[in-house]
């Protein structure tokens, strides 16, 4: 079993961006997704966390060959004032990351006003591009 875990909470302006999450990754017959947190708690913000935890499974399979894997999102912290949909993905994305990938090849990310987007950043010898 593998945790993973991770804490946006950056000011970008006058916005504020936060969400938490925390989930367990188990191999399993085929990728699956389940939120073990409490539903009062996600709301809103399954899907996006669905969605996170998708792309973060994805850059993972990059690297070569991962088993299947069972998501279990068993924590999510998101306040309706200052987590967007984007706020919670990204989230789930870098937990997602982070329970595979060691610290030092973990990207950072920034938010482009530009694009009005997380954008991840790695760096040369992550491995990642």
């Amino acid at each position: 079993m593998r945790h993973g875990r991770f804490r946006l909470a950056k000011q970008t302006g006058s916005s504020a961006h936060f969400a938490v999450v925390a989930l367990t990754a188990t191999p399993a017959p085929v990728d699956d997704f389940s939120v073990e947190a409490s539903p009062a708690a996600i709301r809103g913000w399954r899907e996006p966390v669905r969605l996170g935890v998708e792309e973060g499974l994805k850059i993972v399979s990059s690297l070569g060959q991962r088993p299947p894997m069972h998501i279990a999102i068993t924590e999510f912290i998101g306040v309706p004032t200052d987590t967007s949909d984007q706020d919670a993905k990204i989230a789930a994305l870098l937990a997602t990351l982070s329970a595979f990938v060691d610290q030092d090849r973990m990207p950072t990310i920034y938010f482009s006003k530009e694009d009005d987007a997380w954008v991840l950043r790695w760096s040369n010898d992550s491995g990642f591009q």
